[in-house]
């Protein structure tokens, strides 16, 4: 019998890449990176702070006397967890220290970013489409629903795209966000800039609608205008999400420009890039501290609401008979609420007070007012 033969060796060609040194040196992170680093701890932390709040306050509202939650609450609890951990996965990449970090530190430093441009898209769609919910409850024109159902549409179509561009803009998948793909076919940084850019001018837009929107809207309500005033002012709130996505815009756009440390720069996105996701959630949940405001300023004595005691609390004076005993009263309350309101969210009922003083000298008195049904206050 003849010798088997042995297979010939492998083509140098056709050996894997060695897999290299991931305690290697990557990136070197200068004092000024440490700097950055320092203030997104510092920043991000106060706004985290901030904005649990307001949203407490809303929690608050919507769970007491009664469970009164909507899907925009359950909406914006997801929100605010999306933001949560977009600020948590930012956080291990922050080098307080100047110094070399690792090719391994420097890849998951790239992965974390990636993750984290893919939960700033949710965070955004699930905020803002909740505060179009909260909004379509509130009496308005038929042009003001639609323009409202447009943004929420365009939102969550825009949620879509960027999600899907992020995840699979590259071939294979991985190579948009792991620096060892070294075959990978990505598009060109200009065309990534402009997808960013365009995504940018989408959520300033809606951030500006959404903010001015609320103010529109409640200032034509037949409200006090003091207690307008404070919710208009709480709502504009999102102009400063306006402010840091039109900053963090302007960061993108020096990307490409090798005067600028890349790794600075990253931080510094990133920095903004939770500050608008976490000013987004405050700006949603600031209305719901009205209440908790017009306590504060009564205790000062201002008031932002005149009581009104003959809507509010029925009081009527008992009739008395010539003999000085006090006549026996009747009082019914009647009330008719105009449909669609509920729909709506909010009741205007009409509330009758009559008092029948018998006898001879019957007389009837009507109190008659607006009451203002507070259980879906938004």
């Amino acid at each position: 019998m003849s010798p088997q033969s042995t297979p010939p060796p492998p083509a140098q060609s056709e050996l894997p890449p060695p897999m290299p040194d991931m305690t290697a040196p990557g990136m070197f992170v200068t004092e000024q990176v440490a700097s950055v680093a320092s203030k997104y701890i510092a920043v991000t932390t106060c706004f985290v702070v901030v904005s649990l709040i307001p949203f407490a306050a809303r929690m608050y509202v919507r769970a007491r006397p009664a469970w009164r939650f909507g899907a925009d609450d359950y909406l914006i609890v997801a929100g605010l967890a999306c933001a949560i951990v977009d600020w948590i996965m930012f956080l291990p990449t922050m080098y307080l220290e100047s110094g070399e970090i690792t090719l391994g530190a420097t890849r998951m430093g790239i992965i974390r970013s990636h993750i984290g441009i893919t939960l700033w898209s949710l965070t955004m769609t699930l905020v803002k489409t909740s505060v179009v919910m909260t909004l379509l409850r509130l009496p308005m024109t038929r042009v003001s629903r639609a323009v409202l159902y447009s943004i929420m549409g365009i939102q969550i179509a825009y949620c879509i795209v960027a999600m899907s561009y992020q995840l699979f803009r590259c071939r294979p998948f991985h190579a948009a966000w792991d620096i060892l793909a070294l075959d990978g076919k990505c598009p060109s940084q200009q065309v990534t800039l402009a997808v960013s850019s365009v995504g940018s001018a989408i959520n300033i837009a809606t951030d500006i609608v959404l903010s001015i929107a609320p103010t529109v809207i409640m200032w034509n309500l037949h409200r006090p205008v003091r207690e307008r005033i404070l919710i208009c002012t709480l709502s504009c709130v999102g102009l400063f999400a306006s402010g840091a996505s039109i900053t963090k815009a302007v960061l993108i756009g020096k990307a490409p420009s090798p005067e600028h440390d890349l790794l600075e720069l990253g931080l510094t996105i990133a920095k903004w890039t939770v500050v608008e996701g976490l000013a987004c959630i405050t700006a949603a949940c600031c209305p719901s501290l009205k209440r908790p405001i017009e306590y504060v300023l009564g205790k000062f004595g201002i008031v932002l609401i005149a009581p009104a005691a003959q809507i509010s609390f029925v009081h009527v004076e008992s009739g008395r008979r010539g003999d000085g005993k006090i006549r026996r009263q009747s009082i019914s309350l009647t009330g008719k609420e105009e449909a669609g309101d509920a729909d709506r969210g909010l009741s205007y009922m009409t509330v009758t007070v009559e008092e029948r003083l018998g006898s001879s000298a019957d007389s009837t008195v009507k109190l008659t007012g607006t009451r203002h049904n507070r259980k879906n206050d938004v």
